[in-house]
């Protein structure tokens, strides 16, 4: 239960998966489109919360006609504390996102009916998911990851997105992360199910 949010295992994990650029396309691509599919349904439930009076004079009336207390809410608002709770700056990133995509999905409400709205993300949700499976290889040999893993794509999958971008920019939560998880997804490839510490140059050895 521990390594759920132990982001350098997870974040090793997720890396096992995408191998190549084109994997990393996939999923930058359809990661967050589903989550935004995910969250766009969630804006058509009900209000769970009384909106803050408060609201109504600090935030931009533009803003404020779309901002629904309901179940999105509930789930951007926790997708975001574990991402913080994760990683403070890349999480504080990345739940600005979470935060667009609700207001986003509450806004797209008003404009479009619940009738063709979970017809239209259904079959997003499914190109989504199938691009990405296919993108693994022929059948029977990488399937299994994405399956196995759906859960984890879909809620940490758009932090670590977030994640990985900072890397190419030279930011890392802590000194020698993008070390350890380069290594530990090469020696995951080397020798499946043999553990290899930080500090090894090479793995089964």
């Amino acid at each position: 239960m521990d390594k759920i949010f132990d982001v350098e295992h997870q974040f090793s994990c997720y890396g096992g998966y995408r191998k190549s650029k084109f994997h990393v396309l996939l999923h930058g691509t359809f990661v967050w489109t589903m989550y935004f599919g995910i969250i766009f349904l969630l804006c058509y439930s009900p209000p769970v919360l009384v909106k803050p009076i408060w609201v109504d004079h600090y935030v931009h009336p533009k803003i404020n006609e779309h901002i629904m207390l309901n179940y999105a809410f509930v789930a951007a608002v926790s997708y975001s504390l574990l991402y913080i709770y994760a990683d403070i700056k890349a999480g504080f990133l990345t739940s600005t996102l979470v935060t667009c995509c609700w207001i986003a999905g509450c806004a797209a409400t008003k404009a479009i009916q619940w009738d063709l709205a979970w017809k239209v993300v259904l079959a997003g949700e499914l190109v989504c998911f199938t691009a990405q499976t296919l993108g693994r290889g022929p059948p029977g040999i990488s399937h299994a990851g994405i399956v196995e893993n759906f859960g984890q794509m879909l809620v940490l999958g758009p932090f670590f997105i977030i994640l990985e971008l900072l890397d190419f920019v030279g930011y890392t939560p802590y000194p020698g992360f993008g070390r350890i998880t380069r290594n530990s997804i090469y020696c995951d490839d080397c020798c499946p199910g043999e553990s290899c510490s930080s500090s090894d140059s090479d793995c089964c050895g």
